[in-house]
């Protein structure tokens, strides 16, 4: 039975797509043209070096660009660092990658206070206590 269903669709698709034969003319299907000419971009954007840097070393760079003359410091809601975030990876040429194992590595660096949370809008939102930079003048 077997067989005979696979013998059936063999032939019914050589009658409905026949096997190129000598006398049948060959179809090229990439234009001459087209094939050879290369490909425009869409949005031509500068292309920039981007660095891919570990989260600890981009919370660093973080930090010290919060804490830098035009950052912020002191209480920040999530949302905004991480607008801040991308911003700041945009400005350095840094590939921002995952916010969570960088958000990690900055509050091991800011020494590990305990999560504190405020109501914005109506919703709970992590608040981010950034210090100011200390001065070292010893």
């Amino acid at each position: 039975m077997m067989r005979h269903l696979i013998g059936l669709r063999r032939r019914y698709a050589s009658e409905r797509h026949p096997m190129p034969t000598d006398d049948m003319p060959e179809l090229d299907r990439r234009s001459s043209d087209a094939a050879s000419a290369p490909r425009k971009p869409r949005h031509p954007l500068p292309q920039r070096e981007i660095r891919y840097e570990t989260a600890e070393t981009r919370a660093r760079y973080l930090l010290q660009w919060l804490q830098g003359a035009n950052g912020r410091t002191g209480h920040l809601p999530a949302p905004e660092l991480k607008e801040l975030y991308a911003e700041m990876c945009l400005q350095e040429g840094l590939d921002p990658g995952a916010w969570a194992p960088v958000g990690g590595a900055l509050r091991r660096l800011i020494g590990s206070p305990p999560k504190r949370y405020a109501i914005f809008a109506g919703k709970r939102v992590r608040m981010w206590d950034i210090p100011a930079a200390t001065s070292d003048e010893n």
